[in-house]
């Protein structure tokens, strides 16, 4: 009989052990459910869509959408002096002062193999540049100066 009580006692034991464990887990998956809604909880309140929103709303409100043209025009105004040009654009027309006599003009031309660039003063200057090659140029450095100069207008 003694030994029906000890192993009864023992079963109580573990069962009561098991209970324990058992509800330990419940509270620990509970502690977790608890500390995934404080994350979610103080992530919500911390990050608020609407003022970010807000923040770049007031930032676009600031920029000067009028000074875009003045500036794009300003500075082919300015490289316009720099280089010396006339007109860009239109073939045929005159470009900019030859790098090379410095006192012809460029000027679109046709010759028996293409379009190209050469010097008004030709035959004296033989300068010549092919037009796909100038208009890369010109536009690169247009685009370049661009950006720089908008970037500066607007920081």
């Amino acid at each position: 009989m003694e030994i029906i009580i000890a192993i009864i006692i023992i079963y109580g034991i573990f069962a009561i052990i098991g209970a324990f464990f058992s509800w330990v887990g419940k509270i620990n998956e509970k502690r977790k459910e608890d500390i995934r809604n404080q994350v979610i909880e103080n992530f919500q309140k911390n990050f608020d869509i609407k003022s970010e929103i807000e923040k770049y709303k007031n930032k676009l409100k600031k920029i000067d959408f009028q000074k875009a043209p003045t500036a794009v025009e300003n500075y082919i105004n300015k490289y316009a002096e720099e280089k010396n040009v006339k007109t860009i654009g239109e073939f045929g027309k005159f470009l900019s002062r030859c790098p090379s006599c410095e006192d012809g003009k460029l000027i679109g031309r046709k010759g028996p193999h293409g379009s190209f660039i050469g010097c008004s003063k030709f035959p004296k200057c033989r300068y010549t540049e092919n037009v796909k090659t100038a208009k890369k140029e010109y536009k690169k450095d247009i685009e370049e100066q661009l950006i720089k100069d908008i970037k500066k207008a607007y920081t």
